[in-house]
Formats: structure tokens, C-alpha cells, sequence
């Protein structure tokens, strides 16, 4: 059998920390170039290249910000990472060859290539000893709707600031998670946000209604990481 699996400062959401390390003791000034660039920019050389012409189009971005500290949410992922090309704790490094959401490839470009217009960043949140469950430190009962236009071209951004993974569903409309494959972004109904972490999808608000968007842990989303969604 394999080892049990033991949570980390990736899981905490201090991806970019070494053990022992601080984060006053990180150096945040050193070199960018390692940084990863999602879609046709990846693996470009940026240097010296006159940028003016690729000017992109402004995008509202609807960021509540980092959310409290309090009954509903008990920590806060500081440096959440990238983690799609992992295939989850436990599953890394066993000897086996184990898929991950990097790999997922779609076998034709996706049938919206707009660019969004607009970003919608959610925080997944909870307190694990009391069991309360909620997005952006709130629970279903304390938080409006999001309203989305009809035909509006969205971003979701979700950065899971507890330590269990979270499979999110938005009923109704396709979720096209950006992994690193430009155009031929895979199409789910259920992308998994694992602990730490922050990844994007990008949906096509194509069909009008009121939708249900909730962690697909059904104990999660009675508790209250549950929201609606109406597009109009």
C-alpha cells in the first residue's frame, strides 16, 4: 500500500515557501523569468519585443479580496499555486504513471474563442473544526447570486484557501478549464480546486436561467459552499 498522505505548506497555501522559511524571509525581488504564461504566450521571448501592438482589451475583475478571519473561515491561502499539473496528494511520485489536468486536451478548439470580458475571482473557504463551509467566508443564506449577461464571456477564478480538495459544478453552462493548452481548453462540468491552490475556467453564459454552482461534496455544499448563478 501506498503511504498515508500528510498535508503540506502547499496544502496551506504557502506554495512558494520552503519548510522553516517565513515570510519575511522570502525574497520576492529575484528573477521573473520562470514565470509561466498561460496560452499562445507561452514560451515566447519577451525580451526586447514592442508590446504596444498586443494591448489587451480591458476586463472588469470582481475580486472581493482576501477574505476574514473569523467563524466561517479559518485561513487564509497567502501564495496559492498553480496545481493542475498535479495529480493530488497521495497520487504523486508512487511509481505510477497518474493523469493529471495539465494532459487534458480537447480534440478541436472550443466553440467561443472570445477573450472574457470579465473576471470573477471566488475564495473557497471554511472552518474544518466547526465544519462550516462557504465562498468568500460566506455561507449560501449570507450571499446574493452571481449574475451573469446573456451571451457574456466570463472568467472564474478560484483560489481555495482550505486544506480538502473541492470539486466545483456549475449546473447549466460548460466550464473550459485554462490548463495550458490555448484554444483546446477541455470542457467539464466538475473541475476539482485542490488545497492551496488557484486555477481559471472560462464559461459562455449561453443559456438563460437560474443555475446552481456548488462543491460537489454534497456535505460541503449543504453546509454552505452553495451558490446561484442567473444568467439574463
Amino acid at each position: 500500500m501506498d503511504p498515508r498522505p500528510v498535508r503540506t505548506m502547499v496544502d496551506m497555501g504557502m506554495g512558494n515557501m520552503k519548510p522553516g522559511e517565513s515570510m519575511k524571509d522570502m525574497d520576492m525581488s529575484g528573477d521573473m523569468s520562470g514565470m509561466k504564461m498561460d496560452g499562445d504566450m507561452a514560451g515566447m521571448d519577451m525580451h526586447g519585443m514592442d508590446m504596444s501592438h498586443m494591448a489587451m482589451p480591458k476586463m472588469e475583475v470582481d475580486d472581493p479580496g482576501p477574505p476574514p478571519i473569523n467563524v466561517e473561515n479559518q485561513m487564509r491561502a497567502m501564495m496559492p499555486i498553480d496545481r493542475t499539473g498535479s495529480p493530488g496528494d497521495g497520487l504523486e511520485n508512487n511509481g505510477r504513471r497518474v493523469l493529471n489536468y495539465k494532459q487534458l486536451r480537447a480534440t478541436r478548439p472550443g466553440a467561443d474563442l472570445r477573450p472574457p470580458t470579465r473576471e470573477i475571482i471566488l475564495h473557497l473557504t471554511g472552518n474544518m473544526e466547526r465544519y462550516i463551509w462557504g465562498m468568500n467566508g460566506r455561507k449560501f443564506s449570507e450571499s446574493g447570486p452571481i449574475r451573469l449577461k446573456l451571451g457574456e464571456r466570463v472568467r472564474f477564478t478560484l483560489i481555495n484557501d482550505t486544506m480538502m480538495e473541492h470539486p466545483i459544478h456549475l449546473h447549466g453552462l460548460w466550464s473550459e478549464l485554462e490548463n495550458g493548452q490555448g484554444d483546446y481548453r477541455p470542457y467539464k462540468h466538475t473541475i476539482i480546486s485542490q488545497p492551496g491552490s488557484k486555477l481559471s475556467y472560462l464559461v459562455t453564459a449561453d443559456t438563460p436561467g437560474m443555475w446552481a454552482y456548488h462543491c460537489h461534496l454534497m456535505y460541503h455544499m449543504d453546509l454552505g459552499m452553495f451558490r446561484t448563478v442567473i444568467v439574463a
